[in-house]
């Protein structure tokens, strides 16, 4: 693989050039990134095992980081949409991927390559295992808009998992069970997720769970 061209490997594996993978989105220059901290709140937001959870916009990062690449690095993004009833029966769930610059629905299929169906597997137990246990908790979830971001090396060995999951819940049902407590039980939960659990040994991990809405 280190002798082919990153052009080749990427047609072979994605099926259309580059196709998700962006490599164009590159971290920040330094070698090191780290997550510094930014609007934080205590009294609200927690951090655990690298994990975030917050409500609205307010988070504490992860002073844990990865050793990033930013010349060989390969990122890809999706972000996902679903619809829920009052059972948290899911209505709706669309998945996009950036690519080439261009959002594009998946929907699993013999024709979508490989590689890009592990990656969506792992967005789609992510959400199954939040929604699962956000039940289990009784937190009135209505929507969910995700954001995901999953960076390899050049050798296509994951290094991170970066998700945000932002909550609308039922304004017609209490909101009092969606407490900093409950949430972060579903982000801890959201992390055992089996396809999570099969990531390779040193993934990093950074989950946030948000209530929308909320200041």
């Amino acid at each position: 693989l280190t002798t082919t061209p990153h052009s080749t490997i990427d047609s072979l594996l994605n099926g259309t050039g580059r196709g998700i993978c962006q490599q164009e989105v590159a971290p920040q220059k330094q070698i090191r990134q780290t997550f510094s901290p930014a609007n934080q709140s205590p009294s609200i937001n927690q951090s655990i095992m690298g994990n975030q959870v917050c409500t609205g916009g307010k988070s504490e990062a992860s002073k844990q980081y990865a050793i990033m690449d930013p010349e060989t690095d390969r990122i890809f993004s999706f972000r996902l949409r679903s619809t829920h009833g009052k059972d948290l029966k899911t209505k709706e769930l669309i998945i996009e991927a950036l690519v080439n610059g261009t959002w594009e629905k998946q929907e699993a299929s013999f024709a979508m390559p490989g590689f890009r169906q592990y990656l969506v597997s792992l967005v789609v137990c992510q959400h199954f295992y939040l929604i699962a246990n956000a039940k289990e908790r009784e937190i009135p979830v209505q929507e969910v808009e995700g954001e995901v971001t999953i960076t390899t090396g050049k050798d296509w060995i994951m290094k991170q998992f970066a998700g945000t999951f932002t909550l609308g819940l039922d304004p017609a049902v209490s909101a009092a069970n969606a407490t900093p407590d409950a949430l972060k039980y579903c982000q801890e939960r959201m992390a055992l997720c089996p396809v999570s659990k099969n990531l390779p040994a040193g993934t990093h991990k950074k989950i946030t769970v948000c209530v929308k809405g909320e200041e």
